[in-house]
């Protein structure tokens, strides 16, 4: 299995993505099991692999505020390491490759925008903004 997304989501504690399948994999490096079967977080959409992005929300707390956001193939969606879940927040499909990327932009007291590229068709691509309050 070939990583390609590594985050630290507590200390010493990893969330890890792989290029060939949708899920997320939680590894804690204090316990030597996980290393050898992480807790695995699945994407019900099989075909939502190519994960190009894992980013934690501005304010990421692993208790109070445990999410980062993932972008894969087919959808965008909300990761909870807390409680080892995984949400759709929208189902826009990426090329064909799977390159494009997502950018979080944190607007202050909790307030942050989504970023991102969805591919039309060859020759054209649409730029969307997804603008979230600090209620979120």
């Amino acid at each position: 299995m070939n990583v390609w997304n590594i985050r630290e989501y507590d200390t010493n504690k990893l969330i890890t993505t792989c290029w060939k399948t949708s899920n997320c994999y939680l590894i804690d490096r204090n316990d030597s099991k996980s290393l050898q079967k992480p807790v695995i977080i699945i994407d019900k959409d099989k075909d939502n692999n190519h994960i190009t992005d894992l980013i934690a929300l501005p304010g990421y707390h692993p208790v109070k505020c445990p999410f980062f956001v993932k972008r894969g193939m087919k959808a965008i969606s909300l990761v909870d390491v807390k409680n080892n879940a995984e949400y759709i927040l929208y189902k826009e499909l990426n090329t064909k490759l799977g390159y494009n990327k997502i950018s979080l932009i944190d607007k202050g007291l909790g307030k942050f925008e989504l970023l991102f590229v969805v591919a039309e068709d060859k020759e054209k691509n649409i730029i969307k903004r997804y603008s979230y309050p600090s209620l979120f």
